[in-house]
């Protein structure tokens, strides 16, 4: 089996003209998504540049600073030496991080033809405060970034012609939706495909709204086998399940996700890892009050904020040198927050042992 990688590859020579746009495509501009491309591409509508042009700048900075830097250096070749993929321009960058508000968002637009744009949002950076806001997506019913979405389709889909597809990876799957359910009617009304792989849901409330039912139709919604971020509160959401080369959290790579001639390799319903993994995930966030809730998140990031690093990699660095600067933090917590965190941990231990002997009952196994 293949994955993106090779799809574009064997695809190279077919437009979109001759292929429709389909499901991997979506996947594909999702990850481009992540590139860092504010040096190149214009953050009007001015689209003058190519997916071509920029693989020609061979600027390691585009890719060496997203979470799979070496895949991504791949993909922007590929792309660069695609001609279905190749020709594609690119505008309306928008990025932004803010600490203060634990905001992490970029979004970039692709045309396809005249009459047919590609709306990509991105998904969680390799900065910490983008942990933190999907974090926060345990307690908030509104994330900074989802109002950045939503504003950013208003926004740019005004000086668009034609349909519209909306999309992105993990938490930008998230904000697509999202986008989608408070875009204005004229522009809702052009949106044909809302594309989240593998990105989490919403709480129960947003579900059931009239905004969400209007587009539900139009979710394209993939995830892994071994899913767990795009399950997460999403349990009344359909999805369509995707076969993947690795297993657990690594399955949430793009690059792992199998492909068979143009399409994803289908299967029937998610592993055993991932029903155990998010029944017990989903069993104890419902345990605890959005109050508890919010005060784990931010005391967890407080501690990893010891660290002084700002950045996935940084903290993968500090922890080299051991965990001393975490555990001096864990010791300036007042009593009852320490007492509220080893009561959710336990929680948590809890649910994962009752979940172990329901599959144990029922003769299941991973």
């Amino acid at each position: 089996m293949g994955n993106i990688i090779s799809y574009i590859e064997q695809y190279a020579a077919v437009g979109f003209d001759e292929m429709e746009f389909r499901e991997a495509d979506s996947l594909i501009l999702s990850q481009v998504a992540y590139f860092v491309l504010d040096d190149y591409v214009s953050k009007r509508h001015r689209f003058n540049i190519t997916l071509r042009e920029i693989a020609a700048l061979s600027d390691v900075r585009i890719t060496e600073n997203t979470t799979l830097p070496n895949d991504n250096k791949i993909l922007l070749n590929a792309v660069g030496q695609s001609e279905r993929f190749g020709n594609l321009t690119l505008a309306c960058y928008s990025t932004r991080t803010e600490e203060d508000r634990e905001l992490q968002f970029a979004a970039v637009t692709f045309r396809i033809h005249p009459q047919l744009h590609y709306i990509a949002f991105r998904g969680t950076d390799i900065t910490l405060v983008g942990w933190k806001e999907d974090f926060n997506l345990s307690f908030s019913k509104n994330i900074p970034s989802q109002l950045c979405a939503a504003q950013y389709l208003k926004k740019t889909a005004r000086f668009l012609r034609g349909t519209l597809l909306v999309g992105g990876h993990s938490k930008g799957g998230n904000l697509a939706v999202y986008a989608a359910m408070h875009a204005p009617h004229g522009i809702q009304k052009r949106i044909t495909h809302i594309y989240n792989h593998d990105g989490p849901g919403f709480p129960p409330e947003v579900f059931e709204s009239k905004a969400y039912k209007s587009i539900q139709s139009r979710i394209c919604k993939t995830v892994p086998h071994s899913a767990i971020v795009g399950l997460l509160f999403a349990d009344r959401e359909p999805h369509t399940v995707i076969a993947s080369k690795h297993f657990a959290l690594l399955q949430h790579s793009p690059f792992t996700w199998e492909i068979k001639e143009n399409d994803f390799v289908r299967l029937q319903k998610v592993n055993m890892f991932s029903r155990f993994t998010n029944r017990t995930l989903h069993n104890w966030l419902a345990q605890m009050s959005t109050e508890s809730r919010k005060t784990f998140v931010d005391t967890f990031y407080d501690i990893l904020k010891a660290t002084n690093a700002t950045t996935y990699p940084e903290l993968l660095a500090s922890l080299k040198d051991g965990f001393a600067p975490m555990r001096e933090k864990l010791k300036t917590l007042d009593p009852e927050t320490r007492t509220m965190m080893q009561k959710a941990l336990r929680a948590l231990v809890k649910s994962g042992s009752a979940q172990i002997k329901l599959l144990i009952k029922k003769g299941e196994n991973f």
